[in-house]
């Protein structure tokens, strides 16, 4: 996003088993473009953007830094090999929207793995950090959701807010004069009740 405003992060850090990982988040450059309802931002080009985010990561000096972005291998006018190429910091890609299934050692020292498409498999990737030499080595495998074993415990923390979801859904809270379009309304609901000045709803933003 450019000219973002300060709440939204371009990445951020996290400490797993004692290593400092960075994450940064990267969508398309034509998000605007394909958006079904009027916003108030621009995307840049992936690669413009990591120009000015990459320093800022490698002067936090962490362990791992990780990409994760909106794209696949190949994109209209851009390219992951190309990103990988420019900036070989990144350690590992998780790539997306292509619904393809991707896990290998992709360019140099990059992993990248992408884990097909609708949430039907999970993407797992385990890295080893040599203490010595400080090479990273990459594993990875592909899970299907159907054979995931079923986390009881978050089902019942969830099932009051399903209960009351499922209750609000046959719930007449008023009727319009004049037609409305359902997603322009998700929208402001979610940026009212938020209070945020974007909202994110499938493929349109606000």
């Amino acid at each position: 996003i450019d000219e973002k405003p300060s709440q939204f992060k371009s990445w951020n850090t996290f400490i797993r088993n004692d290593l400092k990982i960075a994450v940064i988040g990267i969508t398309f450059p034509n998000t605007v473009s394909i958006a079904d309802a009027p916003i108030s931002y621009r995307t840049t080009d992936p690669s413009l953007a990591l120009k000015h985010i990459i320093p800022e990561v490698v002067a936090s000096k962490p362990d791992i830094i990780i990409l994760a972005i909106h794209g696949g291998v190949y994109n209209k006018g851009w390219s992951l090999k190309y990103i990988a190429q420019k900036f070989p910091e990144i350690d590992l890609i998780l790539a997306g929207h292509t619904h393809v299934e991707e896990e290998r050692e992709f360019f140099n020292r990059t992993y990248l793995l992408q884990a097909g498409k609708h949430g039907e498999k999970l993407g797992e990737v385990k890295i080893s950090d040599n203490e010595l030499t400080h090479k990273k080595t990459f594993s990875s495998k592909l899970i299907p959701i159907k054979n995931a074993q079923i986390d009881n415990e978050l089902i019942q923390k969830i099932k009051p807010a399903l209960d009351k979801l499922e209750h609000a859904k046959e719930t007449i809270v008023a009727y319009a004069k004049y037609p409305i379009d359902p997603k322009v309304l998700i929208h402001e609901s979610m940026n009212e009740y938020a209070k945020t000045d974007i909202s994110l709803f499938g493929l349109s933003a606000s």
